[in-house]
């Protein structure tokens, strides 16, 4: 799981750590910047791990035409286990909304959770 810058590095961990079962990248999305060994650019085409990415429709940092979608489009995960998920906000979508997904998203990937 990663948030906004978090979320912009979230896309290298999955890349080289294969112990995750799923992803969650909370206002995330692709930027050239920074040196090519830490650019989540070079990395994410290696991720076949289910991914969700939330994020606001009008995200000035990761706008979603140019940096969001084709996080989402160059990831390596199979087209049925990634979604992009758009709220009609700026950077960080509504928290009740977010958090709402998350737990679908893992419930769906990693099984309820057991008492």
């Amino acid at each position: 799981f990663g948030m906004s810058w978090g979320g912009y590095l979230g896309a290298v961990i999955p890349a080289v750590e294969d112990r995750f079962r799923a992803g969650v990248l909370v206002a995330a999305g692709l930027r050239d910047i920074g040196r090519p060994e830490v650019n989540p650019l070079n990395y994410v085409g290696r991720i076949r791990t289910p991914m969700l990415i939330l994020n606001g429709r009008y995200d000035v940092f990761f706008p979603p035409e140019t940096s969001s979608r084709p996080l989402l489009d160059l990831l390596g995960t199979p087209e049925e286990d990634k979604t992009l998920l758009l709220y009609d906000t700026d950077h960080i979508p509504p928290r009740t909304e977010y958090i709402k997904e998350i737990l679908a998203w893992l419930d769906e990937y990693l099984g309820p959770v057991q008492r």
